[in-house]
C-alpha cells in the first residue's frame, strides 16, 4: 500500500507558502519515526518524484476528470 499525504490550500496561495508547506511535510514524512509507523501499517510513502505540488495538482485534476462522468451519470449531487 502506498501512502500519499496531500495538502489542499486556498486558490491563490502564494507559491513560496506552498513550497514551505511541502518541504516541511516531506521532511516529516521522511523521518525514521514516520517511516516506521508507515511500515507497521503495511504502507510506504510515495516515491519522491511523485511528491511535488505540481504532481499532486495534476493527479487531483486527473482524478476529478476521470470520475466526473460516472458521478454525473449516477445523478450524484452535492447537498
Amino acid at each position: 500500500m502506498r501512502f500519499w499525504f496531500g495538502l489542499f490550500v486556498p486558490k491563490g496561495t502564494p507559491a513560496p507558502v506552498i513550497q514551505k508547506l511541502h518541504d516541511a511535510t516531506v521532511a516529516a514524512m521522511d523521518t525514521p519515526a514516520v517511516q516506521e509507523r508507515l511500515s507497521q501499517a503495511g504502507a510506504t510513502a510515495v516515491a519522491p518524484e511523485r511528491r511535488s505540488p505540481a504532481y499532486f495538482q495534476q493527479f487531483v485534476g486527473s482524478e476529478i476528470e476521470k470520475n466526473a462522468k460516472p458521478i454525473k451519470a449516477a445523478g450524484i449531487a452535492l447537498e
